[in-house]
């Protein structure tokens, strides 16, 4: 299947992201934390025994400076 990953720091002001459903994804909203690095995860799978969509998971990390 089809796999989409986006990176992305959110700044000190983050906003919320929102995606809109679409093809029987449920729809998804993020409000990141500020000064954090956040890697989304889309990836075209079966959501059930008849219905095929898009996931989205995401993951958070701690942003340092040195």
């Amino acid at each position: 299947g089809d796999f989409i990953e986006v990176d992305f720091l959110s700044t000190s002001t983050p906003t919320t992201l929102s995606i809109t459903s679409a093809y029987g994804m449920s729809d998804f909203e993020l409000v990141p934390e500020a000064n954090m690095i956040y890697t989304l995860y889309m990836s075209w799978t079966r959501l059930d025994a008849s219905t095929y969509g898009w996931a989205i998971s995401y993951g958070e990390f701690t942003r340092t400076e040195v």
